[in-house]
């Protein structure tokens, strides 16, 4: 599939692994390589791109005007909706998630529950796995989605907010 064969990149930020393909953020923009079956690897043109997020056979970008996505839309996962100002996108098996001003919006498959976003306090940043998706926001981190081996079970956390030592869960 070539997944080995890297191309040249000018001082890469940022580097994200799908199933069978692999982009990085470089001062060129996004540029992706390996397997393309479903062209998750030809980067659309986008304006400045700050952010790459490889799933398991698309890939999410996040540029001046939003999310953009290609590759694999057979659950929906390309699709992306109306957003407010994202700041984060994540792309999973077969659904993707973005943090904007409304918090995290997901969209794409939705077999075992993980694009039904919970009530989340302030959520910050959001990550997508293979059918679960996890949050982190002023309560912890919270997951949801399939937990056939757990994975949404979240541990409880100690967070020593102020540094001193002392924290809540």
């Amino acid at each position: 599939y070539g997944q080995t064969d890297v191309p040249a990149l000018s001082n890469p930020v940022q580097v994200s692994a799908g199933q069978l393909h692999t982009c990085a953020l470089h001062d060129a923009g996004v540029q992706c390589w390996g397997n393309n079956g479903y062209g998750q690897t030809d980067v659309p043109a986008l304006s400045n791109p700050v952010q790459v997020s490889a799933g398991r056979l698309h890939t999410c970008a996040l540029h001046d005007t939003g999310v953009q996505c290609w590759g694999d839309n057979r659950r929906g996962q390309t699709d992306v909706p109306a957003l407010s100002n994202p700041v984060q996108v994540s792309a999973g098996q077969a659904h993707t998630c973005a943090l904007d001003d409304a918090g995290v919006q997901c969209w794409g498959n939705n077999t075992r529950g993980q694009i039904d976003v919970p009530a989340l306090s302030n959520p910050v940043q959001v990550s997508t796995g293979q059918k679960h998706t996890c949050a982190l926001h002023d309560a912890g981190v919270q997951c949801w989605g399939d937990n056939g081996d757990g994975q949404t079970d979240v541990p409880d956390l100690f967070f020593d907010h102020d540094g001193d030592g002392i924290g809540n869960n």
